[in-house]
């Protein structure tokens, strides 16, 4: 699904299962509860995007800035931590 746009699109509860999703565009979409279970994420684009309960835990490669996004009970890997602070420069080791 690389170079795929989403933006401003409903899709609730999806589940991208063991997806390649390089560089596809989130913006101002609403993936409430959706899940990116074993996907990987580089260069996609999230923004001003409804990211409530959706499910990161085993998703890689993702860049995700918490200041734009509403991320309410998101779930994340201690792994997949370095990806919503890459926009801080902070090296997580």
């Amino acid at each position: 699904m690389d170079h795929t746009s989403f933006y401003q699109c409903k899709i609730k509860k999806t589940t991208f299962l063991n997806s390649r999703l390089y560089e596809v565009d989130f913006t101002q979409s609403d993936l409430t509860e959706a899940s990116f279970e074993g996907s990987d994420l580089a260069r996609s684009t999230f923004s001003q995007t409804q990211l409530t309960k959706v499910d990161f835990e085993t998703a890689i490669n993702f860049t995700i800035d918490p200041e734009i996004n509403n991320m309410t009970k998101a779930r994340f890997s201690k792994e997949g931590l370095s990806g919503l602070l890459e926009r801080h420069g902070l090296d997580v080791v």
